[in-house]
């Protein structure tokens, strides 16, 4: 009988799918026991780049909604700080997706 983690304990693999999309851990006989060895996945890598791109879209998604939208009531609203979201709004403008028109106290986002 073979086990995976499910929710910070192990419960046989028989009694629930592979819904955490983990490698199948490796068993090993020794002296007077086994070891088993759990492989390490990427999750958190693409998570992280999946998330920046995520940022980013909300960003856009919010502009679109009210192009009034102040950098601090961005990083209020979505949860960061207001650098990130000047780095994302650069990338933004880089990009031509977006257009800052008028000044900065009176201007308004242009979604191009």
């Amino acid at each position: 009988m073979s086990f995976r983690p499910h929710s910070c304990r192990a419960v046989p693999s028989h009694v629930i799918p592979n819904e955490c999309e983990l490698n199948d851990p490796s068993f090993e006989e020794i002296q007077d026991g086994f070891r088993v060895t759990f492989f390490k996945t990427t999750q958190k890598t693409t998570q992280k780049t999946t998330q920046k791109k995520s940022t980013r879209e909300r960003v856009f998604e919010e502009l679109k909604l009210n192009p009034k939208i102040t950098r601090e009531e961005l990083a209020t609203l979505l949860g960061k700080s207001q650098s990130t979201i000047k780095e994302h709004l650069s990338r933004l403008k880089a990009a031509g997706r977006m257009a800052r028109v008028g000044s900065d106290r009176d201007g308004y986002w242009k979604v191009l």
